[in-house]
């Protein structure tokens, strides 16, 4: 009889500490899946922003000037760019690492305060200042403790360049 008991205690036991298992490491895969859409998203503004210096610079260089419809587009997918850019920090200020959010308030900073001497000089540092945010926040990412040894982090890793 006693040994019954023993038998379904250690039964209980084992099963609520394998549940306990499964269970932090799904909560654990649903944070970094929420985090790889949220750093996603603000990549993919990154990158959005960036291409608005990055055609006026070409243009620049080439002595050209872009054409309205280019210059309109342009505008209003890096408008849209900055607009999901403060949405996603807003919305996920719980999930992304107080110093992303810093390095990227930093980066808006550094656009707002721009003070070139010319329109190259401007397009220059705005794609540099985005770049550089760019640069840190990937290594900001690829260290996030909370992806150390996740298959997640190996596949966002890969995709990420």
């Amino acid at each position: 009889m006693f040994e019954h008991v023993l038998n379904i205690v250690g039964s209980f036991v084992g099963a609520w500490f394998a549940a306990q298992l499964a269970f932090n490491r799904f909560s654990r895969e649903k944070v970094w899946e929420r985090k790889a859409a949220a750093y996603t998203a603000i990549f993919e503004a990154m990158h959005t922003m960036s291409r608005w210096y990055e055609k006026h610079l070409e243009a620049a260089m080439l002595s050209r000037t872009l054409d309205v419809p280019t210059t309109d587009r342009l505008h209003a997918e890096t408008n849209k760019a900055k607009d999901e850019l403060a949405l996603r920090l807003a919305s996920e200020t719980w999930l992304i690492p107080a110093h992303c959010r810093h390095r990227l308030d930093k980066m808006i900073d550094d656009l707002d305060d721009q003070r070139p001497e010319s329109w190259e000089q401007y397009l220059q540092g705005g794609y540099s200042i985005i770049k550089a945010a760019t640069d840190d926040l990937r290594a900001a990412v690829e260290g996030d403790p909370g992806l150390r040894d996740s298959w997640l982090r190996r596949w966002w890793c890969s995709w990420a360049g």
